[in-house]
């Protein structure tokens, strides 16, 4: 009874505090009652969360893809923009490159004591396909950071970009190509069915550059001391490729530089139809196991941190 009256006299306010913690326990045991569910709720959540962000990764490549007429303008117009006002325009990229393998040619013919007939269209061809190749990585860092008013100001997709590299190094590669004909009549080499070669092989040597440029696009743009770091490599890289030098002139230990250059074997892709052989099997290989590792690496990454490629411009 004492009790009762007790409880009876308590003011309204505590009343109306012993009901709140009595809601709030029972909120909580049904909570606690949940959370094995919750927690397959927010993992099934999080999971296809992740399936929608990497399919919209997909989607963005296939439109870049198939929106080739746009990427394929931005290279055009790169181009016209290069050599605008020059009276011999984009004919001085065929000169350039000329004047760079007559000389280079005549030195190094020399240095190495090769016969200038057979030395001059092994360096030409190396040197075209060194440029492209080149050219595709050194461009592929600055890809998103060289259009970041088309990045701002439109919705087109980010692959767009790196395919627009592509392209413009394809138009300079036509141009420099110009050349190969030449000296290969100068050393006499017949035309064989090898040329049918170059298709698939280029087209899996864009493969390897597509997904390795999206890759460096992305992580060159987050960090801006990266393109500097990948023009001195490819530098350094230049020397270390068969481009000036054969394979055959390295002997013992230093050969190992030709096993484990990457770039002797995307060289090779493209070198050797040319001369009427075909790549050796571990090229193929080689190259193939490139392209898997650059999507493999690449996608997931394009995937995460395609959102974010506008905020770092």
């Amino acid at each position: 009874m004492a009790l009762g009256s007790h409880a009876a006299q308590l003011p309204a306010w505590a009343h109306r505090f012993a009901a709140m913690l009595q809601f709030g326990f029972i909120h909580m045991s049904n909570n606690s009652a949940k959370v094995l569910s919750n927690g397959e709720s927010t993992l099934a959540m999080e999971t296809r969360s992740q399936a929608t962000t990497f399919g919209r990764a997909i989607e963005d490549l296939r439109t870049g893809v198939l929106l080739w007429r746009v990427w394929s303008l931005l290279s055009i117009q790169d181009i016209r923009a290069r050599y605008r006002r020059s009276k011999f325009g984009q004919l001085w990229m065929t000169i350039s490159m000329g004047v760079t393998i007559v000389a280079l040619g005549i030195v190094y013919s020399v240095l190495f004591r090769q016969d200038p007939a057979t030395y001059l269209p092994y360096l030409a061809v190396g040197h075209v396909i060194w440029a492209f190749l080149a050219a595709l990585i050194i461009d592929s860092s600055t890809a998103f950071t060289g259009s970041s008013g088309y990045l701002q100001n439109s919705s087109l997709p980010k692959s767009i970009y790196i395919l627009r590299v592509i392209g413009r190094n394809l138009i300079i590669l036509g141009h420099n190509a110009i050349l190969i004909p030449f000296v290969l009549l100068y050393a006499g080499l017949p035309i064989s069915w090898h040329l049918i070669l170059l298709i698939p092989n280029m087209l899996l040597f864009i493969a390897f550059a597509f997904f390795a440029g999206l890759g460096i696009a992305i992580l060159c743009t987050r960090f801006r001391d990266l393109p500097q770091i990948i023009m001195n490599l490819m530098q350094v890289a230049f020397f270390l490729s068969p481009v000036i030098w054969k394979p055959e002139q390295l002997g013992g230990r230093v050969s190992a530089i030709v096993t484990w250059n990457p770039f002797s074997y995307l060289l090779d892709l493209l070198r050797s139809p040319l001369f009427n052989t075909a790549p050796a099997p571990e090229t193929y290989a080689v190259v193939t196991l490139l392209v898997v590792a650059s999507a493999a690496i690449t996608l997931p990454l394009f995937s995460r941190f395609r959102a974010r490629i506008v905020f770092w411009l």
